[in-house]
């Protein structure tokens, strides 16, 4: 039996916890304090890390969980290189589950929603403070676990593709950042710099899910569900829970507002509405992910407002899909030209479709 792999003199890897795209998650010992740690693992090594966003995500995290200090944002333990070009992230060994597996198995009751909400609020400020805006708020975004005196404290976690303005884009042509359910307008459209608003909306729509059991935007595929954010009213939750307080829908609707500017002034106001909503009891709902859907075909005729008016009216979307390479960028500029000569406006949805808006 081969030894236990050791990082940075200080780490022993124990067991392999989760992976992603770009990185494996070990349930790992900190010899030094005898704690066990998460050690977050790059999958590339440093000689393919050249030119390779995914190393300055690295220094981008370890930067920013150096600088914050929040009960509700996982704590850096330490940080370094492998002997082999690994770079790797040790940071505090959560107990618990994340909000969705939480949810799924222990559904939360009206208070503990409101309670765990206006603690990753208070998480997000944190990060925003700084500068930063973590751009991937979703349930397993977010680990919950039972407190001794039996309250729940929830944590924000993954900050690896957080990005702060100024900073240069990690981003190649082609590529998403985020998850599409969850996604601001403004993030979607690309519609300048992102600020912590985005993360707002976000929240807003984890809430609705939270409480409802189901998702505010669903479709059949990622452009549907995109073109539903970009294009559309956001849902009101009292039309999916009508028990649920006037003043708590209010809420989650400034936070899910198209507008930025239409928002919460910062995470801290957010997070104190939440704790002054009335409190409620619904009638406890799983979140059911997917399971229902709604179709947006590639021309459709959809109830809309209008992206730059917000004045509500019933407006046609015809949807492109252009191939990522080179040739397609006039194949693309040829479509906002011809959408502008009828009368249209044309919009990006990410990098996965081009959308053309008409009225009437």
């Amino acid at each position: 039996m081969s030894e236990p792999r050791r990082l940075g003199g200080r780490f022993t890897l124990l067991q392999l916890a989760g992976e992603g795209a770009s990185s494996e998650v070990y349930r790992a010992l900190d010899e030094t304090t005898g704690r066990t740690v998460a050690v977050k693992c790059a999958l590339a090594r440093t000689p393919k890390l050249l030119g390779d966003p995914t190393a300055e995500r690295f220094r981008r995290e370890r930067r920013l969980l150096e600088s914050i200090s929040s009960p509700h944002v996982v704590g850096l333990v330490g940080h370094g290189t492998s002997e082999d070009g690994q770079a790797f992230l040790a940071v505090d060994w959560l107990e618990g589950t994340d909000l969705a597996r939480h949810h799924k198995d222990r559904p939360l009751d009206g208070r503990q929603i409101v309670e765990v909400l206006g603690q990753v609020a208070s998480g997000l400020d944190a990060i925003h403070r700084l500068g930063f805006v973590h751009r991937d708020v979703k349930p397993a975004n977010v680990f919950v676990a039972d407190t001794p005196d039996g309250q729940l404290r929830a944590t924000v976690i993954d900050l690896g593709i957080a990005w702060s303005e100024g900073e240069a884009a990690l981003t190649h042509e082609g590529l998403i950042i985020g998850t599409p359910s969850y996604m601001s307008p403004e993030q979607i459209l690309r519609d300048g710099p992102l600020t912590g608003a985005s993360d707002q909306f976000s929240l807003g729509v984890l809430a609705y899910e939270l409480v409802t059991g189901v998702r505010p935007y669903v479709g059949d595929d990622a452009v549907a569900v995109l073109a539903k954010i970009a294009l559309t009213d956001p849902p009101r939750l009292r039309d999916a829970a009508p028990d649920v307080p006037g003043d708590l829908d209010a809420v989650v609707a400034r936070a899910m507002a198209k507008e930025p500017a239409d928002r919460y002034a910062s995470m801290a106001e957010l997070a104190e509405a939440l704790a002054a909503a009335t409190p409620f009891e619904p009638t406890i709902a799983e979140i059911r992910g997917d399971a229902d859907t709604e179709v947006i075909s590639s021309s459709a005729v959809v109830g809309s407002t209008t992206l730059a008016t917000g004045e509500r009216r019933v407006v046609t979307a015809v949807f492109m899909r252009f191939a990522g390479s080179q040739e397609a960028s006039g194949a693309r500029a040829a479509f906002e030209r011809a959408v502008r000569a009828r009368g249209g406006v044309p919009h990006a949805l990410l990098s996965l479709a081009h959308v053309g808006v008409f009225a009437g």
